[in-house]
């Protein structure tokens, strides 16, 4: 399920990544949120989902929910990791994924 941004919150999206030498034209957040029947609930197979953030391949940072997100973050070199403690454009994009996922 994708997120669709205001014009404003786009623009912010923009600048932020503009700053960091990463320049997104068009952020983009998706959400898939797994399916499950009563058969897997029974069995615990509902806590087995891999939930690490996505940046078009996995990265090895855990989401924390059993979700998969994905986003244009901005990696490390080593694309295994996102920077949400010191980088205002993936902070900012974490905080419409928290938005949005508050909405489900």
């Amino acid at each position: 399920m994708p997120k669709r941004f205001q014009d404003d919150d786009l623009h912010e999206l923009q600048k932020l990544s503009r700053e960091l030498n990463y320049e997104v034209k068009k952020p983009g957040i998706a959400i898939a949120f797994p399916l499950f029947n009563q058969s897997d609930q029974e069995n615990n197979d509902v806590d087995s989902i891999v939930s690490n953030f996505y940046c078009y391949l996995p990265t090895e940072d855990k989401c924390g929910f059993n979700i998969l997100v994905h986003a244009d973050f901005l990696l490390d070199v080593s694309r295994k990791h996102v920077d949400l403690q010191s980088n205002p454009y993936n902070e900012r994009l974490l905080e419409h994924i928290i938005e949005f996922i508050s909405v489900y």
